[in-house]
């Protein structure tokens, strides 16, 4: 999807410079063509509040007011609990609320008629933490011109929508911007973007929500690339290079990023990622070794063009001003970025540097280490003719035949044809993101931190059952009868493991668990490892596995979860016998 950004502009009258003014920063608008123009028409202007205030049906919460609206900052975002993954907008909305309590914002959820049954689940496990309002008519959705979920709309203290359908990185930025305005300032904004539109349509301004011309990011591929699905069996069986020891950070690799892109300052002309290889190096000015690695990473920049792209990332000790410095005299072909509050960095834990990250177009870490060990090219190379997506788009590869939607995917280790099977669960019974089931997942149960005194258990030749929980989910809670009932059962031939880590510090859980124990294992993932690997959106949410370590079946456990566990049992001692 195209996106376009906002920069800094000149305003020009007559052939004379007036001033220069910062437009709205790095906010991205998404969509494109008849719609995007139409939304860049009723940014800056009154929106009509009714169309959100005027529906009846609301889940968590009281009904929006005009009153309650009026002087604060309202950002409106479309979810769809039939879409699993419109959900994981679940931790951008609880940020939002924790970075701006008292700061006069709401956060209110529009969600269409079909699926608002199932909308209680996400409210009753925390995911959603807003209230939402029902669309029965699909009124709301066509005044803002929705076209898909999730969408997000941010409303002035004025009451004017000032973005319009924007990227889910850029609504930290847009918010922040507003909350700081007073409503005179807002609506003093509103009338400057009037004004350039006007010189925009004289031919006095560049349009900056024009289709960019052909510039760094174009050449490479950008926006423009095809979207190609790649089934996550797809990643899992690629030829990824072998993981790096002994690193000066946290280990990553074979896991999704920490935390996503996005804070971080453009030093260099923004470029798209998306669909791309990225090499993310942690790197100053003052470092001789970042120093001498940089020809390496140029390199690589320069061969790869168009597959990757390379994301150089100061702010460790310095400011933005002393880089930019720098850059003037020693530029490379690669991007620059700055982050103060070093965000990535601190998630990664990168105590020494240069530190380089490898990461495939599907947002997991494949490689970390040192960019000067003579390792990291040949890891970069490997990830790029690896990667699943770069192989679809030369047309190396086509997935159509080799993964039907279902079945299991091909396994080194598969099990006799006759075994029964559960049949897998699907769309809005699964709330995951990373579908992994007929695909082996290796050591799950790996760097846990076991509780109640117990230490990681022997899982050779059983089936290992997970289940993703919370002390504050009420039906993870009422789940957990059955899930005892199961691990007694089958305490012979299975491991139940109930992991917690949601937002649940290790030493509330244990305090939890002291009043109400249980006869299967419990283990604190507190960094999300195991959530992340399975992308999952909400919980309860069950991964049941056979013994040579395929996911047998995966979801939120329904009335049937017994016996979908007796069946893995029993089919699990054929292949092992």
């Amino acid at each position: 999807m195209r996106r376009a950004t906002l920069g800094t502009i000149s305003i020009a009258a007559g052939g004379a410079l007036l001033c220069s003014l910062a437009l709205a920063g790095p906010v991205e608008r998404e969509g494109r063509g008849e719609r995007r123009e139409a939304l860049n028409s009723a940014e800056a202007a009154p929106f009509n509040l009714d169309v959100i205030t005027g529906l009846k049906d609301w889940a968590n919460g009281s009904p929006l007011t005009r009153d309650e609206a009026a002087g604060n900052v309202v950002v409106i975002v479309t979810l769809d609990s039939a879409k699993p993954g419109t959900m994981v907008m679940g931790p951008m909305i609880r940020r939002l609320n924790e970075q701006h309590a008292g700061d006069g914002l709401i956060v209110v959820g529009l969600h269409p008629r079909a699926g608002w049954d199932n909308l209680d689940r996400f409210v009753e496990s925390g995911l959603v933490q807003c209230r939402v309002a029902r669309d029965a008519l699909g009124m709301a959705r066509k005044a803002l011109r929705v076209d898909d979920d999730p969408d997000v709309y941010v409303i002035d203290r004025a009451g004017q929508l000032r973005y319009a359908d924007i990227s889910n990185a850029s609504v930290a930025d847009a918010v922040a911007e507003l909350v700081a305005e007073t409503p005179e300032h807002a609506r003093g904004e509103a009338a400057r973007r009037k004004t350039e539109e006007g010189q925009i349509a004289a031919g006095l301004l560049e349009d900056p929500n024009a289709a960019p011309e052909p510039s760094r990011g174009a050449a490479r591929g950008g926006s423009d690339q095809p979207t190609i699905n790649v089934p996550a069996a797809a990643y899992a069986k690629a030829d990824w290079p072998g993981h790096m020891r002994g690193l000066k950070a946290k280990d990553y690799q074979g896991e999704a990023m920490p935390v996503a892109l996005g804070n971080e300052q453009w030093l260099s002309d923004k470029v798209e990622t998306e669909g791309k290889v990225l090499v993310i190096d942690f790197w100053a000015t003052w470092c001789g070794p970042c120093r001498r690695s940089s020809p390496i990473l140029d390199k690589l920049q320069k061969q790869h063009k168009g597959e990757l792209e390379v994301l150089a990332i100061s702010g460790s000790r310095e400011n933005a001003g002393v880089v930019k410095r720098f850059l003037q005299r020693d530029k490379e072909s690669y991007s620059y970025l700055h982050d103060d509050k070093q965000t990535l960095n601190n998630a990664f834990g990168v105590r020494a540097i240069p530190h380089s990250v490898v990461v495939s177009t599907d947002g997991v870490v494949r490689w970390q280490g040192n960019p000067l060990n003579p390792a990291f090219a040949d890891a970069v190379k490997q990830v790029v003719r690896a990667d699943p997506m770069l192989q679809a788009r030369a047309g190396k590869v086509t997935f159509e035949d080799q993964y039907d939607e279902g079945a299991d995917a091909p396994a080194d280790n598969a099990s006799p044809a006759d075994v029964d099977w559960p049949a897998h669960s699907s769309g809005a019974s699964q709330y995951a993101s990373n579908n992994l089931q007929g695909q082996v997942v290796e050591r799950p149960l790996a760097r846990l931190n076991w509780m109640n005194g117990a230490s990681e258990p022997d899982t050779e030749g059983k089936v290992i059952i997970v289940d993703f929980w919370a002390t504050w989910c009420g039906p993870c809670k009422r789940f957990s009868p059955t899930l005892d009932k199961v691990a007694k059962k089958h305490a012979s031939e299975a491991v139940v493991v109930a992991i917690s880590g949601q937002n649940d510090p290790f030493q509330k859980v244990e305090s939890f668990l002291k009043r109400a124990r249980h006869s299967y294992y419990n283990a604190h993932d507190n960094r999300q490892s195991l959530y992340k690997k399975f992308g999952i959106n909400a919980i309860p949410n069950v991964v049941v596995m056979s013994s040579d370590g395929v996911v047998r079946w995966q979801g939120v456990p329904g009335s049937d979860f017994e016996q979908i566990v007796d069946q893995v049992v029993a089919s699990n001692m054929v292949i092992r016998d």
